[in-house]
């Protein structure tokens, strides 16, 4: 029977964890958000962060935009919240509206402070020090372990394919399989045969946003499904994978979606919040 890489568990567990941790703390772990635009699936995103920073302690102020400042202006608002000795982190809700550059932006922010753990400076750690303490590691590729670890703490000597490369998930979790002694495959747009690849894979990561892209024909049995796209058809969410009674009867594990990587995404901010309250001590 396969099991089911449960996001929503893994958040409650941490919140449980955080909430105790925070409560002892001299004053609360202090994040803001940009929230640009009028993106309604960014704003439902951030609402839910809030409410579960806000479950365990944390606090998440919102500096939110109906119209775009310019970039000059958020830099400048960023910068000064980087000298602020009360704002323990700090992220930008993405996607951002044109002509604003989000990686520009997000390198502004100081790298302790950096809770998404997507500045230049955290993402070259990843991938020199994988094992280092002192910095903060991307949310949903950390989530994506987490899940593989629910159903495998030894990935040495597994293959891995991994379908997107965004520096927001495909990148950095190649690192962290490659850290854990797996051999990676990254696949993209251009990849030929993707079908092939994927059937020589033990773990599957996918991140494309292409729903249904993922059938049961991609997958070898016995394989790991970590299904990170998310997408909205005909008013209900779904993911990069296909799935089927017969496809769920085939892995050993999988993610669903909604309710797998998500949840370990916010799981990881919320984590992320209180280490960079720590590192800015």
């Amino acid at each position: 029977m396969s099991l089911l890489l449960d996001g929503k568990a893994l958040l409650q567990k941490v919140k449980t964890d955080l909430k105790q941790k925070v409560s002892n703390l001299p004053r609360p772990p202090h994040v803001v958000v940009f929230l640009i635009g009028d993106n309604p699936g960014s704003h439902l995103y951030v609402k839910s962060k809030r409410q579960h920073a806000q479950d365990v302690g944390i606090e998440l102020s919102i500096r939110s935009y109906e119209k775009a400042p310019t970039h000059a202006d958020l830099a400048q608002q960023i910068q000064q919240l980087n000298q602020d000795p009360a704002v323990d982190g700090i992220f930008i809700q993405l996607p951002l509206p044109k002509p604003l550059n989000a990686l520009s932006l997000i390198n502004t922010i100081t790298p302790s402070k950096d809770v998404d753990g997507l500045t230049a400076t955290n993402l070259g750690t990843l991938f020199q020090s994988p094992e280092a303490e002192d910095y903060l590691k991307p949310c949903t590729p950390q989530g994506c372990m987490q899940l593989i670890h629910q159903w495998q703490k030894n990935l040495s000597g597994l293959n891995a394919v991994i379908i997107g490369r965004s520096l927001l998930v495909g990148k950095p979790i190649v690192q962290l399989l490659l850290t854990e002694g797996c051999t990676t495959i990254q696949a993209h747009s251009q990849t030929k045969n993707l079908t092939d690849l994927c059937q020589t894979a033990d773990i599957i990561v996918s991140a494309t946003g292409q729903p249904g892209l993922i059938t049961e024909s991609y997958i070898k049995p016995g394989a790991c499904i970590i299904d990170v796209g998310i997408a909205s058809v005909n008013g209900k969410t779904t993911g990069d994978v296909a799935y089927t009674p017969s496809l769920i009867n085939k892995v050993a594990a999988y993610s669903p979606v909604p309710g797998g990587v998500g949840p370990t995404t916010i799981a990881n901010l919320l984590t992320n919040s209180l280490k960079a309250y720590y590192l800015n001590q």
